[in-house]
Order: structure tokens, then sequence, then C-alpha cells
């Protein structure tokens, strides 16, 4: 007799035998139990080390648009808010600066027009808006259901973009407020502690290209200004060379010495004019 998979000789039926077997069926059914656990893990292992890859990968390609942009963030914050989005599963979002009063968008992605010109307009977060503990100092805002908050913002941006779950993350330099990025869901379905870690790792991205374009911008001033300053002071030291050699000359033709030689030459003339006129004179005489 087969018992899945395992040849069993049986004998008149006795009470032993029938131990044996249930032992060997309790042993079967745990070895498949214990390999099904192992292949669970195992989907486990191979799909967070595909996640792992694919989020080397978003943060290699931000980088190398960091690095082919230097001062230009635009392509940045687009290239962030297409990957943050698309390994946290938003369907839309945005990435937003903080200019001390307004939140203004600055990259877009999947809103409808109407909402895209409200966050170019910016807007002032109300005291129930969720991103309003942004700037209370908080990194992470997690709001499960936009409907469910009483903010007449959030139900203006609910209504025109039908998001219902968001995460706002804080773009923070030395504890200042920069900015935020924002992904949205259109269903209940709240982030997970891993996807908005993944967030804030893009959040710090944005922060460091930031802080690349503020450093460009400050050495090509220094350097415009260093520029300036030496083309400044050339002129002048050609303007001081040729005042210089001015007065040399001046000095040089005005002279004692030279004074007597014009001096001399001067009387010598003067003599040599004079004397035909005297020898004339004689010779009338």
């Amino acid at each position: 007799m087969l018992r899945r998979g395992i040849a069993i000789k049986l004998g008149p039926p006795n009470r032993e035998r029938q131990h044996v077997t249930n032992m060997l069926d309790d042993r079967v059914f745990a070895l498949e139990r214990q390999n099904a656990e192992l292949r669970r893990q195992l989907d486990v292992c191979h799909a967070e080390l595909q996640e792992a890859c694919a989020q080397q990968i978003a943060a290699a390609d931000v980088l190398q648009v960091i690095n082919s942009s230097p001062g230009n963030l635009t392509p940045v914050f687009e290239a962030i808010v297409e990957k943050a989005h698309t390994l946290c599963g938003a369907v839309c979002g945005s990435l937003q600066l903080w200019d001390g009063e307004k939140f203004r968008g600055i990259s877009m992605r999947g809103f409808p027009e109407p909402m895209v010109e409200l966050l170019r307009q910016g807007y002032i977060p109300g005291p129930n808006h969720p991103c309003q503990r942004l700037l209370e100092g908080e990194r992470i805002a997690h709001c499960p259901d936009m409907a469910a908050v009483d903010d007449p913002g959030t139900r203006l941006g609910a209504k025109l973009s039908g998001i219902r779950t968001v995460a706002y993350v804080a773009l923070r330099k030395d504890g200042a407020l920069l900015g935020q990025i924002v992904a949205c869901r259109l269903e209940v379905r709240p982030f997970t502690d891993a996807e908005l870690t993944l967030l804030e790792n893009f959040a710090v991205q944005a922060v460091i290209a930031m802080e690349n374009a503020r450093l460009l911008s400050e050495t090509r001033e220094a350097l415009e200004q260093q520029t300036a300053t030496a083309s400044a002071t050339l002129l002048d030291g050609r303007a001081g060379n040729g005042w210089a050699r001015n007065r040399e000359s001046v000095a040089a033709t005005h002279s004692p010495g030279r004074i007597r030689s014009v001096c001399t030459i001067q009387a010598a003339d003067e003599r040599d004019r004079r004397a035909p006129r005297a020898a004339s004179r004689c010779h009338r005489t």
C-alpha cells in the first residue's frame, strides 16, 4: 500500500501497525507544512529583494539626474515624484515648496488640471489641514481618509482630485521646513511604514538637490564678483601705469637739466640769428 508516497507493508491489522501508520502520516503532514512555510518565506525574501533592488535603482536614477542637472531643480523634482509614487503605489501627488506663507506646487503628477492650477497658485493650510503638523515640526503627516478631515481646503482638494488617502513628508534642512512631498491614493488604503520610510528617503534626496543648487548658485555669484573685482583692478592698474608714464615724461621734460639744455640751445639760436644782422650793420658803416 502506498500512503502519500511512502510504501507501507501491511500485515494482519493490529494496534501497533495502526500506530506506526498514524505516526508516518503525521510526519508527512509536518514535512509538507514546513515545505509550504519555507516556500512562503522564500517568496517573501524574493519580493523584498526585488523591492530593495527597485529602490536602489530609483535612488541611483535620481542621483544621476541630480549630477546631470546642476542647479536645475525641475528635472530632479520630477524624477523624485515619479520614482516615489511608483514605488509607494501612489497614483498622484506633488512636490511642494514652502515660502514661509504658502505651499506652492513645483512638480505635480496625476492630478487633473484644476488641481494642478490650484497647487501652482499656492495655498495656506488651515488649522485642521493635515500638513499643518509639518509646520509644527513633525516629519510625516498621514491622513487615511481626506473625506473625514474638517477643513475647507482639504475638502476642496479632495473634490477636485478625488483623493482619499494622503501622506505628507517634510523637506527639512537644519530644522527649517523647505517643502513637502505629497503622495495620494484614490481609495482609503493607508501607506505602510516601509512606504513612508521610502518617501522620507526621497525627501532627503530632494533636500540634497536643493542644497547643491544653493551652493552652486553662491559659488557662481562669488566667481562673478571676483571676476568683476579683478577686471576693475586691472583697468585701474592700466590707467595708473599710463598716468605714471605721462608723469615721468612731463617730469623728464621739465627737469632742471633738460630746461638748462633747452635754454642753451635757444640762446645759441638767438646769437646765430643776431650775428648776420650785426655783420650787415658793420658793412654799411
